[in-house]
């Protein structure tokens, strides 16, 4: 069975200036659209100094809005599961 791929394109962009978080205990993957110029996506630990340097990166990048996940807790993918169940 091939699986379906969809293509940027067909993907509707609602924000432009949007960025992504995947949070983890250690470490914090970051993501801006990929037609920027340079690296779009980029990994920081989640030291103080580190998250400075998020911070500056997504300015530098003209990020206004962040979407989040940080399902790496555990308590968080059992809440997860939980708002699943009640839907």
């Amino acid at each position: 069975m091939r699986r379906r791929i969809k293509r940027l394109e067909a993907i509707e962009i609602v924000n432009p200036n949007a960025a992504g978080l995947d949070i983890g205990s250690q470490e914090i993957w970051a993501a801006v659209r990929p037609d920027r110029e340079g690296v779009t996506v980029k990994m920081f630990s989640t030291f103080t100094p580190d998250l400075h340097r998020l911070a500056d990166w997504l300015i530098e990048c003209g990020v206004d809005t962040v979407a989040m996940i940080l399902l790496a807790n555990p308590r968080l993918r059992r809440w997860k599961e939980e708002l699943e169940e009640v839907e």
